[in-house]
């Protein structure tokens, strides 16, 4: 078995011989198409769940949706982190002030999708690097884990070494960010290629590939990068097993895996209308109008392969949605409070969109390397060392 992909059953899936599985891309395609049409038909439509769709599956069963930033925790991140730190960010011609907000920016991010709850956020708080005081903090999250987790279980969150718990493992890895904050801004902002991004994010203690790509497509959202979710693409395990459905000859070349992802992704328009499927897009923080973005593809390749396990009765069982439950006091617009989404706020995407419109990377970025303070790090030895016993 390939370390990070299922155990192959050959009297499921298709052949490993096959160079592509043509039941598999129709049935790819499809599944976009109809899972973005439960969203929409939900939030937009405000339509009873029985009308959501007749896939016996999607019926039943909780899959995110087939744009990320319109998962809940997505939205969030986009409207109390990135939102207000860029409407900052934009209007301030101090270059010191600046590079504090696009450090601010990093170091949240990296946090904020460390744990990805956001009841823990609303009742701990999310600091900045310079706010961000081990001990205290340490102390906020351990009062949150006496009402319920820290971190979501939807995926993978913080890991922790043997002998600490998962709580004091985000601690050190947030320290960690925070020694490091310098260079990862520098490497970020002087960039020439998407990837050197993804890399730089990646030195953070803690930050596998998942979190690392989550961090990428936050920044993208932000457009404080010149790069967009069309520009790199991290193919994780999730996505290789949706590929090695739809081309079975990939197995878990990496080579042959970005080939065929970039192939789906240049391919869609003739998919789409091979099959007849009028795709309901949603242009908001999309690179590209009426297009399903890299980061789409590889997002959706991997929901995908739990849905057809679940189709042919395999892997784990899913989430079904008499057992999840809304967060009430979470609503969105424009500045984060108050307002559901409806038709005209989706007829509206376009507009909002240029609310987030292109930060200016012509500032003398070379005055912004500055150094922490003796005494903090001095603070976070002795933390360091209060952990080990």
């Amino acid at each position: 078995m390939t370390k990070g992909l299922r155990s192959y059953r050959d009297e499921k899936y298709p052949s490993k011989e096959l160079e592509s599985y043509q039941p598999n891309i129709d049935l790819f395609f499809k599944f976009m198409y109809k899972r973005q049409l439960i969203w929409y038909r939900r939030f937009i439509k405000h339509l009873p769940r029985e009308r959501w769709t007749k896939d016996k599956v999607l019926q039943v069963t909780k899959y995110t949706n087939i744009y990320r930033q319109l998962d809940r925790g997505s939205l969030w991140a986009i409207h109390m982190i990135i939102g207000p730190i860029m409407n900052k960010y934009r209007v301030t011609d101090n270059n010191v002030v600046a590079g504090d907000l696009y450090k601010d920016l990093i170091f949240k991010l990296i946090l904020y999708r460390m744990c990805c709850r956001i009841e823990t956020f609303e009742k701990a708080g999310l600091p900045g690097y310079r706010e961000f005081d081990p001990v205290t903090y340490k102390a906020a999250l351990e009062n949150v884990a006496t009402q319920h987790s820290v971190m979501t279980n939807a995926y993978l969150t913080c890991q922790a070494p043997k002998g600490m718990t998962k709580i004091e493992a985000l601690i050190i890895d947030m320290i960690d960010c925070i020694s490091k904050i310098d260079d990862v801004f520098k490497k970020i902002i002087y960039a020439k290629e998407a990837s050197e991004i993804f890399d730089a994010i990646l030195t953070v203690r803690g930050m596998g590939r998942f979190f690392a790509y989550e961090v990428y497509c936050d920044l993208c959202y932000s457009k404080i990068i010149p790069f967009t979710t069309n520009d790199f693409v991290n193919v994780g395990p999730g996505c290789n097993e949706g590929l090695r459905l739809l081309f079975p000859y990939v197995g878990a070349s990496l080579k042959l895996t970005n080939i065929k992802i970039h192939e789906l992704f240049e391919k869609q328009d003739e998919h789409f209308e091979r099959l007849g499927l009028k795709f309901r897009y949603c242009n908001w923080l999309e690179p590209v109008k009426n297009r399903l973005s890299l980061r789409t593809i590889e997002h959706s390749l991997c929901e995908f392969s739990k849905y057809w396990l679940q189709r042919h009765s395999l892997g784990k069982r899913r989430l079904d949605y008499t057992r999840w439950s809304n967060h009430e006091g979470f609503n969105i617009d424009k500045t984060g409070t108050g307002v559901l989404l409806d038709a005209d706020i989706y007829d509206k995407f376009e507009e909002i969109n240029e609310a987030y419109g292109k930060a200016s990377m012509s500032k003398p970025w070379a005055k912004f390397h500055k150094k922490l303070d003796k005494c903090t790090q001095e603070d976070i030895i002795k933390f360091v060392l209060s952990l080990r016993g």
